[in-house]
């Protein structure tokens, strides 16, 4: 729960950024990776601990006259976590949700580590490659509850981003039009806006419905996670103090959880 082991690690090797879809456009966060070096000697430990038993099973096994796959054997030692090849060391630091020692800054398990309540005020609920804006969390637990298909309030963000796009093309158009009418003296051509979906200009994407469904049901185990572990601490606190926690906060907060 301290920061004192923590150092600046490395930057991520899969993407630079994450990219976070609010209501009508786009918003980007960037960070790089810490360790934690307290963590990272508990986790060698238990490697450690892991590559004996390996090594004891496999020599149980010799002199039983028994033969197992060697993956088999190590993923039983680990506790049958497979596939770990298939991701880099750096991913498979951050995926692993039981004692990771690498994380991002925007990692939820910090922010909710935030004193004074810092962590709330992050606004988008992030996920392993991309992220939602807590205002279209918000839309979506309200329309959710009225039977509003997570498809269509996905068709509904594309409307309102699509609409923005042209927005800002003919803003760009009437900018190309003073650029002709008034060229600057050294002045570069004005170049055409690109297309909605051009990977390589505006970059409009949209989450789908089945992405929409999997945030809400994830962002509702999160919430839940945020109101006990602030129960936690106001207990705590309220203890040190001799007094009892205040009920108002704790109702406030409750309200607002899916």
């Amino acid at each position: 729960r301290s920061a004192s082991a923590v150092a600046p690690h490395c930057f991520r090797s899969n993407t630079s950024d994450l990219r976070i879809c609010a209501l009508d456009t786009d918003n980007f966060v960037i960070s790089r990776r810490y360790i934690c070096s307290d963590c990272k000697r508990a986790a060698d430990v238990r490697k450690a601990s892991a590559q004996v038993a390996l090594a004891a099973a496999q020599a149980v096994a010799m002199a039983s006259g028994l033969r197992a796959e060697e993956e088999a054997a190590e993923n039983a030692a680990v506790g049958g976590k497979g596939g770990r090849a298939r991701r880099s060391s750096a991913d498979d630091e951050e995926m692993d949700d039981s004692k990771p020692y690498t994380f991002m800054g925007y990692n939820h398990r910090s922010l909710m580590l935030l004193p004074y309540g810092l962590g709330a005020s992050f606004p988008a609920y992030l996920t392993h490659h991309s992220g939602l804006d807590k205002q279209v969390i918000d839309l979506m637990v309200s329309l959710f509850d009225k039977g509003i298909r997570p498809e269509s309030l996905s068709s509904t963000l594309l409307e309102l981003h699509s609409k923005r796009y042209w927005r800002l093309f003919l803003w760009h158009e009437q900018a190309v039009r003073k650029h002709l009418d008034q060229p600057p003296v050294g002045a570069r051509p004005p170049v055409m806006f690109s297309t909605f979906g051009d990977k390589g200009g505006y970059v409009g994407a949209v989450p789908s419905g089945t992405y929409l469904a999997t945030v809400f049901k994830a962002y509702s185990v999160y919430r839940a996670e945020c109101e006990q572990l602030y129960i936690a601490f106001t207990c705590a606190a309220s203890r040190r103090q001799q007094s009892p926690p205040p009920a108002s906060a704790l109702s406030a907060f409750s309200s607002h959880v899916l």
